[in-house]
């Protein structure tokens, strides 16, 4: 695959996925440092797909998923959040959805199975949204519908499409009113 692969997370699990992303062919494959670090230093190729390994308290991921959605390098705040896991709970299944992860593979973690599912996040027309508690791809479909939620006076909805050749385009981005 033509892309670059950070790998967020230690131990055995990012171990394995530090060697899934070689079998998988990721021209480049690094460990996360620091969203500092992937701004600079990360340009060629021109897509780049965060890894996280399995971590016991998904809270661990957050700070740093918060920080690759607010960077203003677009093509790093675009890029797929993906999450690696065995049998994750239906709290663990909301807690991706709502910290923005594009997609959440249980294991096996097969490369066939692995690599039909990145291919997902690449050549479409995709839509993010960013809410004061929300910024990631679409999940209008998985919302879970909570008591006494307030809803946000607007939303940014931003249209994107990811290239493995061209990097990340930004199609249309506006300010929408919540009605």
């Amino acid at each position: 695959m033509q892309a670059c692969a950070y790998v967020i997370g230690n131990g055995d699990r990012a171990t394995r996925l530090v060697s899934l992303a070689h079998d998988l062919d990721f021209r480049v494959v690094l460990p996360f440092n620091a969203v500092a670090d992937a701004e600079t230093r990360w340009n060629d190729p021109p897509v780049a797909f965060f890894l996280f390994a399995e971590v016991p308290r998904l809270a661990a991921h957050a700070e740093i998923i918060a920080a690759i959605r607010r960077s203003p390098v677009a093509t790093l705040k675009f890029s797929p959040l993906i999450y690696f896991c065995r049998s994750p709970s239906m709290d663990d299944i909301n807690a991706c959805l709502g910290m923005g992860f594009d997609d959440i593979i249980t294991e096996p973690h097969s490369r066939e199975r692995v690599a039909g599912r990145l291919q997902r996040q690449i050549g479409a027309e995709l839509t993010y949204f960013d809410t004061p508690g929300y910024f990631g791809p679409d999940r209008r479909r998985h919302q879970r519908i909570e008591t006494g939620r307030v809803e946000p006076a607007g939303y940014r909805r931003v249209a994107i499409f990811r290239d493995l050749a061209t990097g990340i385009s930004v199609l249309g981005d506006g300010e929408q009113a919540i009605l």
